[in-house]
C-alpha cells in the first residue's frame, strides 16, 4: 500500500518522532515504514485513520477495499477531535481537503 502521510506530515512540519508520538508509535517503527522495509498495512493505515479522523483515509493509496474496510472497522464516522493538532484547518472549518492540500 503507497502513502502519502510522510509528505503530508512533512508539509505540517512534523518530525518522525512527533507523528509516531502522536499514532503511538516508536519512532523506529515509523522510520522502517517510511522506509520502505516495513510495509504499510491496512492495520497501519487503520490506525491512523482512527487517530487523525476520516479525511486521512485520503493519505494512503493502493489500499484494496474490501481489506481496509475488514482492517478499518468502526473506523467509519470517527474522526479526529475537532480542532486537534491533527485535524487540519480546513477540516476543522467543515470543508473537505483536496488532494493538493494533502
Amino acid at each position: 500500500m503507497r502513502t502519502t502521510l510522510w509528505a503530508w506530515a512533512d508539509a505540517q512540519g512534523l518530525t518522525v518522532r512527533e507523528l509516531a508520538s502522536r499514532l503511538h508509535y516508536h519512532e523506529r517503527h515509523l522510520y522502517l515504514l517510511r522506509s520502505g522495509r516495513y510495509p504499510i498495512t491496512p492495520a497501519f493505515a487503520g490506525r491512523v485513520v482512527l487517530i487523525m479522523g476520516e479525511w486521512a483515509r485520503a493519505l494512503f493509496e493502493g489500499a484494496s477495499e474490501s481489506g481496509a474496510e475488514r482492517e478499518m472497522a468502526g473506523v467509519r464516522g470517527e474522526g479526529a477531535v475537532p480542532g486537534s493538532v491533527l485535524e487540519p484547518a480546513s477540516v476543522a472549518s467543515g470543508a473537505t481537503p483536496d488532494a493538493g492540500t494533502l
